[in-house]
């Protein structure tokens, strides 16, 4: 049992330097975004879910946020959902004010918890840890 241990530890030391390389990807679930990773015949997924919306973001707001989040443009945005690209625009601003954030990039750091601490974050999907 002792080897075993010693064997796993070894793998999840190699898996977080693989981590902390940035060499991974990511997949969007159901239940949030998982990674696999993978070292000498030991697999580990790990699955990071969305944390508990403290926003008053509109299920659309929230839909064009996610959208965002997946590297759409506005223009993308409105041709997938059917609607014009200042209504984005419309939305984008609303979502911004209400996450006091004043870029694309802030709002989707908060989908990820990446935003201050005790700044609201939302769900959403991410295609790939950078």
């Amino acid at each position: 049992m002792a080897v075993l241990r010693q064997h796993i530890v070894a793998a999840l030391r190699a898996m977080l330097d693989q981590v902390e390389l940035r060499a991974i990807t990511a997949r969007t679930t159901e239940n949030g975004v998982s990674v696999m990773l993978e070292h000498d015949n030991v697999r580990c997924v790990l699955v990071v879910s969305p944390q508990v919306p403290r926003h008053s973001l509109s299920p659309r707001e929230l839909q064009i946020a996610q959208l965002v989040a997946d590297g759409a443009t506005n223009r993308a945005i409105a041709t997938s959902l059917d609607i014009s690209p200042w209504t984005v625009s419309t939305h984008m601003r609303r979502i911004f004010a209400k996450l006091d954030v004043c870029s694309r990039a802030e709002m989707v750091a908060q989908f990820f918890g990446g935003g201050e601490p005790g700044r609201p974050t939302i769900p959403g999907r991410r295609d790939s840890l950078d």
